[in-house]
């Protein structure tokens, strides 16, 4: 996707907004086109995944199977097994593919084109994919506490959101773009913000999601004036 927005010559989280997915994009390739999509090995691996997320949403993490998974997607369950080893690799498969944890590794550790339009870009993705996975999300936050010790292991702390924004954030401070500040704290409330916006205010503040861009412009913008008022 980062490639193809290259080409296009448009901005990564453009062309998630337009597309959503790489999925989504070859589905309606192949609408359009009158052409049968034939991908087995990736078609499967995402059943299985979309099937997950269905079923944890339906039955929580502590009461879905292995076993109702594979029958929601259409598989064996020894075809499960064989992709993801367990059911806590399931959710380490979807943490790692649902979470904007990716857009987080991807942003510019000194080269970027401006810090608030680095920032902007990055909080577009990230409210899209807190938006899209809120019924998953809403399953983890009510997890029990043995679950949620779970999920922390599997969260592959080194490589999470939360680790790539403080990496993020450190650089900046050191090349002078941001005042000193701990960069830890700068990364929870940044996703503080994403989370606040994406998931907590649709639903309990009827504030709802409709223009990311705007959004993701305003979060931003809230965060990097908040930053710098305290800086100084």
């Amino acid at each position: 996707m980062d490639e193809l927005a290259a080409l296009v010559g448009v901005s990564r989280a453009t062309l998630y907004r337009a597309v959503s997915s790489k999925d989504k994009l070859l589905k309606r390739l192949a609408d359009e086109r009158g052409l049968k999509l034939s991908l087995p090995h990736r078609d499967a691996r995402q059943r299985v995944l979309n099937a997950a997320a269905a079923v944890f949403e339906r039955r929580g993490i502590e009461g879905a199977t292995v076993e109702d998974i594979a029958g929601q997607a259409g598989v064996s369950a020894v075809t499960v097994y064989r992709r993801f080893k367990s059911k806590n690799g399931l959710l380490k498969a979807l943490l790692e593919e649902r979470s904007p944890r990716r857009a987080a590794r991807a942003l510019p550790l000194g080269s970027g084109q401006d810090l608030e339009s680095d920032l902007t870009e990055f909080a577009v993705m990230a409210l899209a994919s807190v938006s899209a996975n809120a019924g998953l999300l809403h399953i983890a936050l009510g997890a029990s506490p043995d679950r949620w010790r779970v999920l922390r292991r599997l969260r592959d702390e080194p490589r999470g959101t939360t680790a790539a924004l403080r990496n993020f954030f450190a650089e900046q401070i050191r090349l002078g773009r941001l005042p000193k500040q701990d960069p830890q704290r700068l990364a929870v409330a940044f996703t503080g913000l994403g989370l606040t916006f994406g998931y907590i205010a649709p639903r309990f503040q009827d504030l709802p999601l409709d223009d990311l861009a705007a959004t993701g412009r305003f979060v931003a913008r809230l965060f990097l004036n908040g930053v710098m008022a305290t800086g100084k």
